[in-house]
């Protein structure tokens, strides 16, 4: 009886929370996109749901989203309405994060610690937040994956602060001591899910940063996001250290 009472309460929430997202949304047929496109093209942001690693055909399977992940939506919307391709910007935290089950290689219990989620608590679905140091390796892989980038955005710098020398992922280690710097792109299912198995038997390689202590954008803080950029050879467009809006610098410049 508990069971069914608590089952009813989760539907009027899922239905009253359909409601208010209905009542909140315009469908387009196109018309407006492509009038705002044509008068305030600057003002027009697609932001994604979910990281491509989470992506149903190429990330880690099975722990993945059912749906497509990066820029292929929003590309094909502004291609039906006309428009040119978007700049491209990668966005990622300054350490490594995973939500629910999955290979997060450069995991460290110690870090989540230091770096606790109070926003993203355990879920029934998506299990527990869990922290790493930030993984060069997924990072290229990510990249890849998405086709390249014109950019980076790096964010959560503040969390960094005060946490003394940094770790960061250079090189996955497997068992028998082979040594992995870059991945393969899966092509079908039986490759995602290879992929996932090997992950999960690797171990991180890890290379020790300078840390600082000043909050916000500190100059130590900033060569260090400048650092990692370079070591995925992509321009850093973007950088956050705390959630108001003076805390955060854009360089979105002209491909």
């Amino acid at each position: 009886m508990l069971g069914e009472l608590r089952r009813s309460d989760l539907l009027g929430e899922l239905i009253a929370a359909y409601r208010a997202t209905a009542r909140a949304v315009t469908v387009d047929d196109g018309t407006a996109l492509q009038a705002v496109l044509r008068d305030r093209p600057e003002s027009v942001i697609f932001e994604g749901a979910q990281g491509v690693l989470l992506d149903a055909e190429r990330g880690f399977w099975p722990h993945v989203t059912p749906s497509r992940t990066g820029f292929v939506h929003a590309e094909t919307l502004l291609a039906e309405a006309g428009a040119p391709p978007p700049l491209r910007l990668g966005v990622l935290r300054a350490y490594a994060t995973r939500h629910g089950a999955g290979p997060l290689v450069s995991e460290s219990s110690e870090l989540l610690a230091r770096l606790p989620e109070p926003h993203n608590p355990s879920g029934q679905w998506q299990g527990a937040m869990r922290v790493g140091c930030f993984d060069l390796v997924a990072a290229r892989h990510a990249l890849t994956l998405v086709g390249g980038v014109d950019g980076l955005a790096l964010t959560c710098l503040d969390r960094l602060a005060g946490l003394g020398p940094l770790a960061v992922c250079t090189a996955y280690r497997l068992p028998m001591g082979e040594r992995l710097t870059t991945l393969a792109r899966p092509q079908e299912r039986a490759a995602q899910t290879a992929l996932t198995g090997l992950l999960l038997r690797c171990r991180p390689e890890l290379r020790t940063l300078p840390g600082w202590d000043a909050p916000g954008l500190s100059p130590p803080a900033i060569e260090h996001a400048i650092g990692l950029a370079a070591e995925l050879e992509v321009p850093l467009l973007g950088l956050a250290a705390g959630p108001s809006a003076d805390a955060r610098v854009w360089t979105i410049a002209a491909r």
